[in-house]
């Protein structure tokens, strides 16, 4: 039975109803706290007089929930978080993140309409990993119905503009229309092909929010959700909400709100990071050195090379040639007595008369002739062994094994 290997698919975001009808974009100062979109009825009414039926077309502009009427998010939405809680030993070069079993839930309250071009669409809240010493806890402030975090050190927060590359859909099927296809642009297709596989299994796939930061050895780190848009913060910390712009960054602008700095937080867990020791960690002890120019030749006795063969006399060369292979050192400048590295090509001559190729160098003749000889006297040895060999089966009469042998009473 073969067993096919896993498979996996991942998506930038995921909408579901009304919300895949907006059409403002992300940063439009024009929605505020917010997105609206256009819906239209018509109501049908029979006169009471019963003569016929008058109709009304009416078209409204509705208004979506947005991150400024979400206070909280329950824990049961989160399936899983890595590190887990109070994890002693996180590898620091790996990526902190959080994942919900509801797929497009990270996209669900956003203000905006994704940019199609791009595949792009900033999540409504983010998650942020900060060290002990990069905040303060502000605890629940009266009226507040979330607690809060003062950040004393917004550097560590990730950049807002790329919130959007940090979150996605992780699928454990393949959404592809066939085995060849990589990317696909038909969002259509893909989200019949999603609708079909959670149609057979809902568990196979689920939102995962990431944190970009790099963290620091033997540190302890402690993990937010928080919104990503300042009406989503403002609520959090209960706050009046005003006339807001509904995707104005929740850090990182230049015209902050009240309390800046100051985080509410939808969800937390902390840990701890070890020491290196991971292959990644082995890699970059990792220090080139310098490579002996020797490498990759061998010394050869040309003196007296023996059977036959003629000895170099070249007194450059004081009886010995570097025999090269197949390894060189990373300098490709040659050493000075490598006559077996000289170039003999593209060499030309103003003669019109045909010039005889070039000799090869010393290195190259030794080799071909040791080679050569070598050849021979294998050959030889093999061709001895199959004389030996065939003898023994005729034998000595002439006779092949098997077969009886005459003797002097048998008839000629």
């Amino acid at each position: 039975m073969s067993v096919s290997p896993g498979t996996y698919s991942f998506l930038p975001w995921l909408r579901q109803g009304l919300a895949n009808e907006i059409a403002s974009a992300d940063g439009d100062p024009a929605v505020v706290l917010r997105p609206q979109v256009p819906v239209a009825l018509r109501l049908d009414g029979e006169r009471l007089d019963g003569t016929g039926v008058d109709t009304l077309p009416v078209q409204k502009q509705v208004a979506l929930f947005g991150p400024g009427d979400i206070v909280g998010v329950d824990a049961r939405a989160i399936v899983r978080t890595e590190p887990r809680a109070g994890v002693t030993n996180f590898e620091p070069n790996h990526l902190v993140h959080i994942e919900f079993y509801d797929e497009d839930f990270p996209w669900r309250y956003t203000p905006a309409a994704p940019d199609l071009g791009h595949g792009r669409l900033r999540p409504w809240l983010s998650l942020v990993v900060l060290a002990e010493s990069e905040f303060t806890e502000a605890g629940v402030a009266p009226g507040s119905p979330l607690p809060a975090i003062t950040v004393t050190n917004l550097a560590a927060l990730p950049d807002t503009a790329e919130l959007w590359a940090w979150a996605h859909v992780h699928v454990n099927r393949d959404l592809g229309a066939d085995q060849a296809e990589i990317v696909s642009a038909d969002g259509v297709a893909v989200s019949a092909r999603l609708a079909a596989v959670l149609a057979r299994d809902p568990d196979l796939a689920y939102a995962r929010l990431v944190c970009p930061r790099r963290l620091e050895e033997g540190t302890a780190y402690h993990a937010f959700l928080v919104p990503t848009f300042e009406p989503g913060r403002l609520a959090g910390l209960g706050l009046d909400l005003g006339t807001t712009v509904a995707t104005q960054s929740a850090w990182g602008t230049v015209d902050p709100g009240p309390e800046p700095g100051t985080l509410p937080v939808y969800y937390r867990f902390a840990f701890h990071t070890g020491g290196s020791g991971d292959f990644e960690t082995l890699v970059r002890l990792l220090r080139p050195l310098p490579v002996d120019p020797r490498v990759g030749t061998r010394d050869l006795d040309v003196l007296d090379p023996g059977s036959g063969v003629p000895g170099v006399d070249n007194p450059d060369l004081h009886g010995i040639l570097r025999l090269g292979g197949a390894l060189r050192p990373p300098d490709p400048t040659p050493p000075a007595r490598d006559v077996g590295a000289v170039a003999y090509a593209g060499l030309t001559t103003p003669s019109a008369r045909p010039q005889k190729p070039p000799r090869p160098p010393a290195a190259y003749r030794v080799s071909r002739q040791v080679f050569l000889r070598l050849l021979g006297l294998i050959y030889l040895c093999a061709f001895l062994s199959v004389w030996v060999q065939v003898d023994g089966l005729i034998g000595s009469r002439g006779r092949g094994v098997g077969l009886p042998r005459r003797t002097r009473a048998d008839p000629p």
